[in-house]
């Protein structure tokens, strides 16, 4: 290490936190803590991959179908243009999936 310079690892940590990047043990976010606000369209949607690579490819076609379908009946979280909080479109889902299923 040549003289005058500090370790790499103290380096990144000051470009982390000059940059606004979270430290860690910080909340990016501390408002947003138990708001149930959070994308789990994403979340479904990988799932769905998840669930075809595993052999279940029914099962995860219909899954994608049943977020696809919400979002576009206007039933979506925020991030996605609608209203809803993460449980209630979570709860669309489940229930559209389960009318699929049946």
């Amino acid at each position: 290490m040549r003289a005058g310079r500090q370790p790499r690892h103290r380096r990144q940590r000051q470009l982390r936190v000059r940059e606004g990047w979270p430290d860690r043990g910080r909340d990016v976010r501390p408002g947003r803590r138990h708001r149930a606000v959070c994308n789990p369209t994403a979340a479904l949607l990988a799932f769905g991959l998840a669930l075809d690579h595993a052999g279940h490819a029914a099962l995860g076609n219909a899954l994608r179908k049943a977020v696809l379908d919400a979002i576009a009946d206007g039933k979506s979280t925020a991030d996605v243009g609608g209203k809803l909080d993460t449980r209630s479109f979570t709860g669309v889902v489940t229930d559209a999936l389960a009318d699929a299923l049946v």
